[in-house]
């Protein structure tokens, strides 16, 4: 019976919210907004919900409208004046915080609402230091901040890391640096030992480990195997087989069918061309295909032979030359 009546008292509860709801809901939001709202003769000050600010003082107030919470002040700028520009916000003239007129309301940025506030005018910090314009530092927000505060957190941090690594080397019992004072690693991240033949510098100064480096290398062979197993193409997407007549590597270790790279080179730009670079008729007794499917001039492979052998000649004479006067001038 005792769970049966609390469950009654439940459900007569929630009928009496709901009704509540639905009452407060049917009202226009104007009515209801005004409701909560007394009026001095400088401010009209918000009766309804605000947030907490200090305990004498109230903070913004809050109204509730279209299922959302917006703040009381900025719902009365909306209404009586306009929409808020988005880059801006309200700044309190009266400086009461649950005031709701909108003419103590003005939109400005946000910087400048932290210059006009209470904590502008404020002469000295929360520690008791004076906001002179040496111990000032004004942020890009517009908030200032106390340069010796600054400087003693600093220092705080700075001790609580020195003390963290003094009690780490108090614990540590291997090998010190002398120079630095910081401890020697003997092994590696992955526990290999790092004697005398196991490691080497890198450029940084750094020990790298080649346990490490040779484990690396045996799983990329590894890699490359299954890859090349599962991977092996006999024709090329054209269609021609992999013959070692029609297969070419690269610098790069890949297969690259002659086939394709001589109809390439035939149907490039440079197919209605009738002279080569230094200007020789493309003739078909001139021309030859390269085994890379290019068309070469022959006129101009004989021109480069005979330059080549001039300029081998030249540096033969000169080091004979050279030669036979070091001589004579060491004899002299």
């Amino acid at each position: 019976m005792d769970q049966d009546e609390k469950t009654l008292k439940e459900r007569e509860r929630k009928k009496l919210w709901r009704l509540k709801q639905g009452s407060n809901s049917r009202k226009d939001p104007i009515i209801r907004f005004f409701e909560k709202i007394e009026k001095t003769d400088t401010c009209w000050l918000w009766l309804g919900n605000t947030a907490k600010f200090k305990e004498d003082e109230k903070g913004y107030g809050n109204f509730w409208f279209d299922s959302k919470n917006h703040m009381a002040h900025r719902f009365s700028y909306e209404i009586h004046v306009g929409p808020i520009p988005n880059d801006k916000e309200l700044d309190h003239l009266c400086r009461v915080r649950n005031c709701v007129n909108p003419d103590h309301l003005e939109p400005v940025t946000h910087k400048v609402n932290m210059e006009r506030g209470e904590i502008a005018t404020k002469t000295i910090c929360k520690n008791g230091h004076k906001f002179t314009s040496n111990n000032t530092k004004i942020m890009p927000d517009g908030h200032r901040e106390c340069k010796t505060c600054r400087k003693v957190l600093k220092e705080k941090h700075l001790n609580i890391s020195k003390q963290k690594t003094i009690e780490k080397r108090a614990k540590y019992t291997g090998p010190i640096n002398p120079l630095t004072g910081n401890p020697i690693k003997t092994h590696c991240k992955r526990g290999h030992e790092l004697k005398s033949g196991d490691f080497k510098f890198n450029k940084s100064g750094a020990r790298l480990c080649l346990l490490c480096r040779e484990n690396a290398k045996l799983i990329l062979l590894k890699a490359s195997e299954i890859l090349s197993i599962t991977k092996i193409k006999t024709h090329c997407p054209h269609g021609h087989e992999f013959t070692p007549e029609n297969t070419r590597i690269n610098t790069k270790g890949f297969r690259i069918c002659r086939a394709c790279h001589r109809k390439t080179c035939n149907l490039g730009k440079y197919k209605d061309r009738t002279k080569c670079i230094n200007g020789h008729p493309n003739i078909p007794e001139n021309i030859y295909i390269s085994p890379k499917g290019k068309r070469e001039c022959n006129l101009c492979k004989i021109n480069h032979a005979k330059i080549r052998q001039e300029k081998i000649k030249k540096r033969r004479k000169d080091f004979l030359f050279g030669s036979l006067t070091s001589n004579y001038l060491i004899r002299t």
